[in-house]
């Protein structure tokens, strides 16, 4: 396969990071799901709103992120915005510690 664009490696590559430091198996790129994923974003983009796609109706599930600028979000800035909920997270049963959310975390 070809090399990754380097948004998408660094996306990658922060995320088995954040997997690895709690013994979860690492992701694998996959062109099919960034291929619905260019879909989607489009799709949003079009539609010219701030609302969070919904992903109900999917196969997939999604990490998102309200920024106040685009520009200063890099892919690891953003992963590294998902994983602070892991402080949240409760492993033993699979849930959050109250009034917080974690659902990010656990996507």
């Amino acid at each position: 396969p070809p090399p990754l664009p380097s948004p998408a490696k660094e996306f990658l590559e922060s995320h088995n990071k954040a997997r690895a430091e709690v013994g979860v198996e690492p992701l694998q790129w996959s062109e099919k799901l960034a291929k619905d994923t260019s879909l989607l974003v489009r799709y949003q983009r079009n539609k010219m709103g701030c609302d969070f796609a919904n992903l109900t109706a999917s196969k997939y599930g999604g990490n998102q992120l309200w920024a106040g600028s685009a520009a200063a979000v890099t892919p690891s800035k953003a992963v590294g915005e998902w994983i602070k909920e892991k402080d949240f997270y409760i492993h033993a049963n699979n849930s959050c510690v109250g009034n917080h959310e974690c659902g990010v975390y656990t996507q």
